[in-house]
């Protein structure tokens, strides 16, 4: 049998297994009670009428319980039926043994409510460790240190307050790829990134992951360059990569390209601009635009985009057509 520690020792001793559980011998709750039948009589009937199952409610083994006497069948029985047994009595004694179970019960349960109480400054140094093992940005950092306060019926006025909007725009990568019609997947995208150093993948505990641990990415120090990790709504052990709009197509190329900028998109102000704005540039040509300024804009529509070229060369091609009949 498994050691069992004595944790209570008024009425009744109670004692606790090496899993928490507690526990009372079966014969030291018979001779507390009073009982007068014979001992394995009474435990079989109370153990019957509580409908108690072995090896959960209760366990018997053997065990020599008079000094030079016979082995007999010893029970330890879990408190809950252990109370249920003494309520069975119909009697004071009964009545007051059940009583100091219920009130055992209560005394560890407020213990371990206790144990496992965080403290105001323990909650703020972890919102603190995971801020910055996590990347989080300024304005993330004051809304869990605000949410903690929260929590704890703490003012937080102190504060500083945030917007959104006083950061750069940034867009989860899916909204950008499709955005700007880079042409992969977000998964694909992901992939790249990770390759190249700007996102890492973390791991959290997940008690409905069967391996016991969820994965997240994570933008790392050389990714925070084009972005920024946001704490996720679903769960604030998690962060959500997301990026700068003004930045993007530049990341975009440097994981596509090897780091390699292409010769004909020279800034990322002009590959943002032909991306963003490509199909208003062409809405604005005219059908006698000079030849040159024609290829010129596929060019460079070929270099950020193949979807882009095509689309281009289709209309740029509809208004040279215009031009040569003109002509």
């Amino acid at each position: 049998m498994e050691e069992l520690k004595v944790i209570e020792n008024e009425i009744v001793s109670v004692y606790e297994t090496d899993k928490g559980e507690k526990v009372v011998y079966g014969t030291e709750l018979y001779k507390v009670l009073e009982v007068k039948s014979k001992f394995a009589d009474w435990v079989k009937n109370r153990l019957n009428d509580c409908d108690a199952i072995e090896n959960k409610d209760f366990q018997s083994f053997s065990k020599i319980l008079e000094k030079g006497g016979r082995p007999q069948t010893e029970y330890i029985i879990q408190l809950d039926t252990a109370k249920e047994m003494a309520m069975l009595e119909r009697n004071d004694i009964g009545k007051q043994v059940r009583r100091y179970f219920i009130d055992v019960e209560k005394k560890y349960k407020e213990k371990k409510a206790e144990k496992n109480t965080i403290s105001l400054k323990e909650q703020l140094e972890a919102a603190a460790f995971v801020a910055e093992n996590l990347h989080i940005p300024q304005s993330n950092k004051i809304m869990m240190f605000r949410k903690v306060c929260e929590n704890n019926n703490v003012n937080s006025n102190f504060l500083p307050a945030y917007s959104e909007n006083e950061d750069r725009e940034a867009k989860p990568a899916t909204e950008l790829l499709e955005r700007f019609q880079c042409g992969i997947s977000a998964r694909k995208f992901n992939e790249l990134l990770l390759k190249a150093g700007y996102l890492e993948e973390r791991e959290r505990k997940s008690s409905s992951s069967k391996t016991g641990m969820k994965k997240f990415k994570s933008l790392t120090e050389k990714g925070l360059k084009y972005g920024k990790n946001l704490t996720c709504e679903k769960n604030v052990k998690e962060t959500q990569p997301y990026y700068y709009v003004d930045t993007f197509l530049e990341l975009y190329h440097l994981v596509q390209g090897g780091g390699v900028m292409r010769e004909n998109v020279t800034s990322k102000v002009e590959m943002e601009a032909t991306l963003q704005s490509y199909r208003q540039q062409v809405r604005e040509v005219k059908a006698d635009m000079n030849w040159e300024d024609y290829f010129k804009l596929i060019e460079i529509a070929t270099e950020t985009n193949a979807n882009n070229a095509v689309d281009l060369a289709w209309r740029l091609g509809y208004l040279a057509g215009i031009r040569f009949g003109k002509e």
